[in-house]
């Protein structure tokens, strides 16, 4: 069984990733997802929406904070967009960019609305 779709392995092939190699799951919790990660995951929305489970592809641009008001763990993030062609500077240009959270880019998910595992991508270089 695959745990990547077709759209964020090309997108990793791109990056000169492999997703057998560089892709490792992670639990949802704070000390797991760090700023400045490459991570994929499987978002529902709501219940009403079982059937709109498109995969992201995301880099962490805040901490894994607790809502104060309920009390849920928020995952902020810049998606990484699965179309067209993305380089290592690319990505690394929106983390940069991170800071305009006017961009359609910038979002914030609900923890418990992840499906299943998060997906770190590795994005240390690897001496072949």
């Amino acid at each position: 069984m695959s745990v990547l779709s077709i759209n964020v392995k090309k997108v990793l092939v791109n990056l000169g990733k492999d997703h057998l190699v560089d892709v490792t799951p992670v639990s949802k919790s704070m000390g797991s997802i760090l700023v400045g990660d490459l991570i994929s995951f499987t978002y529902r929305p709501d219940e009403s929406k079982k059937y709109d489970l498109s995969q992201r592809l995301a880099v962490v641009v805040r901490p894994v904070m607790r809502d104060g008001k309920s009390g849920k763990l928020l995952l902020t993030v810049v998606k990484v967009p699965l179309t067209g062609s993305s380089s290592p500077t690319s990505v690394a240009q929106l983390y940069k960019d991170s800071k305009a959270k006017d961009s359609g880019s910038y979002r914030t998910y609900l923890m418990p609305n992840i499906l299943g595992h998060v997906y770190k991508i590795d994005t240390k270089e690897r001496n072949n």
